[in-house]
């Protein structure tokens, strides 16, 4: 689905000569009664906006060309506005122009300037695009396979609530395991939070406990990890926990952090003795 930019307050009226804002806003209010009739009138406004370099009207130019709305469709044209939209910084436009190269959308698929156009929205804090770029990464649909930047992608648009990318979380947290016992800090972290923010997973105050230990003990301690911000993001998380959880649960984490000790300890099944 395409994105809107966000619209500021509307005024009534426009002006005998409507300044890009003016214009913009009045174009909204157009397309807000969602009456076909008007989407002529809307396009007029936000044309006028665009004209004048105005980056939400840009976008939602571009979206009402590449819809069909108070138009015959123009793929072409649209792509031109949402361009100039997303060189200004516009998520809702990096967003749109991501998706048109990623399904190929009157043109043909170009997986990896679709990542880069996410990847641009997801760093603005776009959650959609955070679901959509976290999912190219998690499958390799075009591009490297990442399963552990995938699912900090798929954190952060959960966190928005996202239900796709929860959904996406539930079905390959296992995948996260292998790389978080052999030292990956990030993978361990992203476990962590799935437990403790329920994200993926329902909330497992032992498990976050045992993800945040591994993640502070094993993996800053033992491997040498990052001594970045990413450090003292896993301190502050560690602090966090420590003291939050109870007794019970911290109990229960331990065994589970023992375990994973075992489990990273263990031979590999080729060199383990026949059962």
């Amino acid at each position: 689905m395409a994105r809107k930019s966000k619209p500021r307050a509307a005024r009534a009226t426009l002006s005998a000569q409507p300044d890009a804002s003016d214009a913009f806003e009045q174009g909204h209010i157009l397309l807000a009664d969602g009456v076909e009739a008007d989407y002529p009138a809307a396009m007029s406004c936000l044309r006028i906006a665009a004209e004048q370099g105005h980056a939400q009207a840009c976008n939602d130019l571009a979206t009402m060309l590449r819809d069909g709305l108070g138009c015959a469709p123009d793929i072409g044209e649209a792509i031109h506005w949402y361009r100039l939209s997303a060189a200004q910084d516009e998520p809702a436009a990096q967003y749109n122009l991501g998706l048109i190269y990623l399904h190929g959308i009157g043109v043909e698929p170009d997986k990896a300037l679709a990542a880069e156009y996410l990847l641009q929205a997801a760093n603005a804090g776009d959650a959609a695009a955070m679901r959509e770029l976290g999912t190219m990464l998690r499958l390799g649909d075009g591009i490297d396979k990442d399963i552990v930047v995938a699912a900090w992608l798929h954190l952060g648009a959960a966190e928005d609530g996202d239900p796709v990318a929860i959904a996406e979380l539930a079905a390959y947290l296992r995948e996260l395991v292998p790389p978080a016992l052999d030292g990956n800090v990030h993978a361990a972290r992203a476990l962590h939070r799935v437990y403790r923010d329920g994200l993926g997973h329902e909330v497992n105050a032992a498990q976050a406990w045992a993800w945040i230990r591994w993640a502070h003990d094993i993996c800053l301690r033992e491997s040498g990890g990052p001594v970045n911000e990413d450090a003292d993001a896993i301190r502050e998380d560690y602090e966090q926990a420590l003291h939050s959880i109870g007794p019970a649960a911290r109990t229960e984490g331990d065994a589970c952090f023992e375990e994973l000790v075992r489990e990273r300890n263990a031979p590999p099944r080729s060199q383990a003795e026949p059962m």
